[in-house]
């Protein structure tokens, strides 16, 4: 029980920092903030899988 809710705790910190850190990076930079998200969505389960 206690582990399960310490799974979901870690889950949502890293889904705020995979949607926080690109749209950080693309405000700063003045990119588009909408194709920065789309890319990380795309490439962070990629490099992970790769890197497995």
């Amino acid at each position: 029980m206690i582990s399960d809710l310490i799974i979901a705790i870690m889950a949502i910190i890293l889904l705020v920092a995979v949607f926080y850190i690109p749209i950080a990076l693309a405000k700063r930079l003045g990119r588009n903030v909408l194709g920065w998200l789309i890319f990380a969505l795309f490439f962070s389960p990629l490099l992970a899988i790769i890197f497995y």
